[in-house]
């Protein structure tokens, strides 16, 4: 049951990462929603560091966490607004 909790963690995570980016990309114009989602992705990216600490702090790995993260919520607010625009 142990090895469940990191995974519920990162699913957590990832929904509640996309909820408050849809929700910033339908509130907030212009490049203050690019920035509002990066900070949401880096939050999200550290949230999943935290899942798997063994592994995120060894080596560097944090910051691929928090790259995936970042870079993932920006991509999720241009479809977004892609989407809106269409």
């Amino acid at each position: 049951m142990m090895f469940m909790v990191p995974v519920l963690i990162v699913a957590l995570s990832m929904g509640i990462g996309v909820g408050a980016v849809s929700y910033v990309s339908d509130r907030v114009s212009g490049a203050f929603s690019y920035v509002l989602s990066a900070v949401i992705g880096g939050l999200i990216g550290f949230m999943c560091a935290v899942a798997y600490p063994e592994k995120a702090y060894d080596g560097g790995a944090i910051y691929g966490y928090l790259g995936a993260g970042v870079l993932s919520c920006l991509f999720l607010n241009h479809v977004m607004k892609w989407a809106k625009d269409a």
